[in-house]
């Protein structure tokens, strides 16, 4: 299933993993890969249950997780819903099909209609439907391949940081969002990801509680915990963790949210002064 504003486009599977591009009437880089577009399902969510110790990936990729947990692939979802820009996949699970009584709602949407305001957004909710507490953690595994490129830098916005090339784990994550470049154009390509803000995109972005930014090869095969260790990332991928340690408690009837965008101009800031693209 598929969306676009023109500006970007977005491929949805039907269990979940999901595609980003840029579309037709992008001003600088039109139509090449923002994550990557090979075979496999490279980006997608992972939810948790602490509980009962199992991971359900809503794609068929990964292979290890923590010892005593367990990987239960979602696919395919009880419901795919087409609503304008937006794609939304629930996914139902009930005992004792599955450890948990859970619903699993993802939205991906895509907001604004020219490179100014345009944006990329992952939002993730997780429905307690059982009649007792379940701990839950939350990852965005997000596999950007920036118009082919595989080798990205990394950089913190706001305060800015230095240019990374190697793995780095931030927890707490002390910065307002980040960019990550393919240093091979002109103008080089980029993309930039919410952590604690902007404040001024709507929806408003949900800080995680850790971010990584990893080399794909060794962070492919996990389902949930990944530990950097300063590997040079010649295929970088960015990871996302809300409620890595030890979950958060949703209660009966109960719910949980989580929002990050993807974006290229620093909102209101460059807009006011007329620049098109960071440097």
């Amino acid at each position: 299933m598929d969306i676009s504003n023109g500006i970007y486009k977005v491929t949805v599977k039907n269990n979940g993993s999901f595609r980003a591009y840029t579309d037709t009437e992008h001003p600088y880089w039109p139509n090449e890969d923002i994550f990557y577009d090979g075979t496999g399902e490279t980006t997608y969510n992972t939810i948790r249950s602490f509980t009962s110790h199992t991971d359900y990936v809503l794609s068929e990729i990964p292979s290890a997780t923590d010892p005593g947990y367990n990987i239960i692939f979602t696919e395919p979802a009880s419901n795919t819903a087409l609503s304008g820009s937006s794609i939304q996949t629930t996914i139902t699970l009930t005992k004792p099909e599955y450890p948990d009584d859970l619903t699993i709602v993802q939205t991906i949407a895509l907001h604004g209609t020219t490179f100014l305001n345009s944006t990329i957004e992952i939002t993730v909710a997780v429905i307690n439907t059982g009649s007792e507490p379940v701990l839950v953690g939350i990852r965005y595994f997000l596999d950007f391949d920036l118009g082919g490129y595989f080798g990205l830098s990394f950089q913190q916005k706001g305060p800015d940081g230095d240019v990374l090339s190697n793995e780095r784990t931030f927890s707490p994550v002390p910065y307002q969002y980040y960019q990550t470049k393919n240093t091979t154009g002109s103008p080089a390509m980029y993309i930039l990801g919410t952590t604690l803000g902007p404040s001024s995109l709507t929806p408003i972005p949900t800080p995680p509680d850790q971010l990584e930014f990893a080399d794909w090869d060794h962070a492919e095969d996990t389902a949930f915990t990944y530990n950097t260790t300063a590997h040079h990332c010649s295929d970088g991928c960015v990871l996302y963790y809300w409620g890595n340690r030890g979950g958060i408690e949703v209660p009966p009837s109960g719910s949980i949210s989580v929002t990050a965008l993807l974006f290229e101009n620093e909102p209101l800031r460059l807009a006011s002064r007329g620049v098109p693209f960071l440097p």
